[in-house]
């Protein structure tokens, strides 16, 4: 459903687990002088955004409950203040956790509350500093311990190293920025992965990519990898890994695990093979492209081969088990899984707003994460609501998780650094006297607990236990090969290599739709607003040759063969350009209320385009939309400040 003006106030989507029964799930919005005022998600939970001259400052939330017995409302978070380039800068949170963010002069971010950035003369990260949260093995009390990472970039500015205290990984890249080799060193003093099940043990994994000559498809490669004991080698194994790959690229095995997709090249099914035992899990996509379900494991069917068994044995298979032969293998319904809702509107299409188990056995009932709207249209996630529970998202500068702490203020999920992001998430490290034989200098050994299951990753990818990749809205990404499993769908103009991630260079740039990179394409598209996304104009040179092979072109619309969709568009569309403002009754001197009602006017065609572009263009800002909304923002901030000097007749 849509109010007067366009915007999107219900939406239901209805996801095909049951044929009979198809699961629904309703969101509705609700908004107040042009801009998003409060949402409440499936659940019934309702979240509030308190606003100060159109700022967001505060976020409430009540609980779900009954028209008898309605839950409080209360501050989730609150003395939320910004930067003067409108950078969400400190906040509390309802457990009183704090969260702390400082910026440099160009805007980039130096540090959070439990994180630190450094950056060379070209604007990339050079260093990390991470506190993780950690526990001794012989006292009850937290405390947190730094780990710094260095990173090292070649001159086309791909990351080629990335190293700490125990750990180092190396990387070496071809002219079309395919990875070729790498080499990961790890140790048991700072066991953060939780990786060694002994002391004084070490370990090398060499990697070397085969390349196919003719593209960028990767098609295998070769590992070594070497353990040690106590200074001494245990163990040499080297082992090939050969990929399967389609006519359009994509991975359709990866040696354990084969990957079927849909007309649209998205991944449908995956099916994991062990012991002569096959189970499968179904994804449903809806019309959005959006994954929208996905199955538990289901056992495999083996159909008996007529070409290979005896005629009349066949036929009474076929009359004694008809069902082994009957199109039922491949149920019309996915079954029991999970369901999983999106923004619309002014949340970005890629922030995942809930996930709902449906009855599995091993489902974790419900989850439902909250949103903290930022000046450049994306958002940050900083909430999760879990079962009757709340926890504290911390993020970073790219707005990716890195910890979250529960209702009693305790860490109960952090993510640790690395490069590409193929690493699993800890609970509290568990710390340990360092003894003198120990590998490295560390004060204290580091092992990895087990946290709280919470699977967002970089912005807009969710983790998949049974692929051990990254749903990434259009397609999948391979943490371990730092690149995707599928082309990616806008072609070239996503750059030479269709199959790289964010530009190669992850610790500042993301990709939260699958297909573009926003944080190199910001500074081309407005760049007034490139310092709220973290990025600093002093890479802008180096940047600016990459971001225009990555920026849709100005005309680019996103025509369907659907006409109704193109129809639906146009009307979206022209909801933003045929509206008009009521003149002025004297335009040399208007009064404050027709000043007042200007901005609300404007506002309410920034919050417009900010919807089409999230629903049409996955969040992303054309260049013509970018710069209209730039311009809009400044007129209103004129306008405000006309109000503010009393440059208005009285009504």
């Amino acid at each position: 459903m849509r109010d007067a003006q366009g915007r999107i106030t219900s939406k239901t989507s209805t996801v095909l687990d049951n044929p009979n029964t198809p699961s629904s799930y309703t969101v509705s919005y609700s908004y107040a002088a042009g801009e998003l005022a409060g949402m409440t998600y499936p659940s019934g939970l309702a979240v509030s955004y308190q606003r100060t001259a159109g700022r967001i400052t505060g976020v409430t939330v009540r609980e779900p409950g009954t028209a008898r017995k309605p839950k409080p409302t209360i501050p989730f978070i609150s003395s939320l203040t910004h930067t003067a380039l409108g950078q969400p800068q400190s906040w509390t949170w309802s457990t009183g956790d704090t969260a702390a963010r400082t910026f440099d002069t160009d805007g980039r971010m130096t540090a959070t509350e439990f994180s630190g950035y450094g950056y060379d003369a070209a604007g990339r990260i050079t260093s990390i500093t991470q506190e993780l949260w950690a526990q001794r093995t012989t006292t009850l009390e937290l405390y947190r311990t730094p780990l710094t990472w260095t990173a090292g970039y070649d001159n086309r500015d791909h990351l080629t190293s990335f190293t700490r205290a125990g750990a180092s990984t190396h990387y070496t890249y071809d002219a079309n920025s395919n990875r070729l080799t790498s080499i990961d060193k790890t140790t048991s003093d700072t066991d953060i992965d939780g990786q060694f099940t002994e002391q004084d043990a070490a370990s090398t994994t060499s990697q070397v990519s085969l390349m196919d000559g003719d593209s960028n498809r990767l098609l295998g490669f070769t590992q070594t990898l070497t353990t040690m004991s106590n200074g001494k080698v245990k163990s040499v194994v080297t082992a090939p890994v050969n990929y399967i790959v389609n006519a359009n690229g994509s991975m359709t095995s990866d040696g354990l695990r084969e990957f079927d997709y849909d007309a649209a090249n998205r991944l449908a099914k995956v099916t994991v093979s062990k012991d002569g035992e096959a189970a499968r899990v179904v994804y449903l996509t809806n019309a959005m492209g959006q994954r929208v379900f996905k199955s538990v494991p289901q056992a495999e069917q083996t159909l008996p081969d007529e070409t290979t068994l005896d005629a009349g044995f066949i036929a009474w298979l076929k009359k004694s088990f008809g069902w082994l032969f009957s199109a039922s293998t491949t149920t019309t319904g996915a079954g029991l899984g999970t369901a999983y809702v999106y923004g619309d509107g002014p949340i970005p299409a890629w922030a995942m707003l809930g996930e709902y188990d449906n009855g599995s056995a091993v489902g974790k009932g419900r989850t439902e994460y909250i949103w903290l709207l930022t000046q450049d249209g994306q958002a940050l996630p900083v909430g999760m609501y879990r079962n009757g529970k709340f926890y504290a998202v911390h993020a970073d500068h790219l707005g990716t998780p890195r910890l979250i702490t529960d209702e009693a203020n305790k860490p109960v999920w952090q993510w640790p650094y690395s490069a590409f992001g193929n690493n699993t998430p800890t609970g509290v490290l568990q710390s340990t006297p360092n003894p003198k034989q120990a590998i490295t200098n560390q004060p204290v050994l580091l092992k990895a607990t087990k946290p709280i299951e919470m699977n967002l990753r970089f912005p807009g990818q969710y983790f998949d236990a049974e692929t051990g990749l990254f749903y990434n809205g259009h397609r999948h990404y391979c943490a371990r090969c730092g690149r995707y499993i599928q082309s990616d769908s806008i072609g070239l103009d996503g750059g030479i290599n269709t199959f790289g991630y964010a530009a190669g260079a992850p610790t500042s740039y993301t990709d939260p739709t699958g297909q573009f990179v926003p944080l190199l394409l910001a500074p081309l598209l407005a760049p007034a607003w490139a310092p709220a996304l973290a990025y600093g104009t002093a890479a802008l040179a180096t940047a600016a040759a990459v971001a225009m092979t990555l920026a849709p072109p100005p005309d680019y619309s996103p025509w369907s063969p659907d006409p109704e969709k193109n129809k639906e568009f146009i009307r979206d569309r022209d909801g933003v350009n045929d509206v008009k403002p009521v003149p002025y009754k004297d335009p040399s001197k208007p009064t404050c209320d027709e000043i007042r009602e200007r901005i609300r006017f404007l506002e309410d065609i920034v919050a417009r385009r900010v919807a089409l572009t999230n629903k049409w263009y996955s969040g992303v800002f054309n260049p013509g939309h970018a710069g209209r909304v730039d311009t809009l923002r400044r007129d209103i901030d004129k306008l405000r400040a006309r109000l503010a000097r009393g440059d208005c007749a009285p009504c």
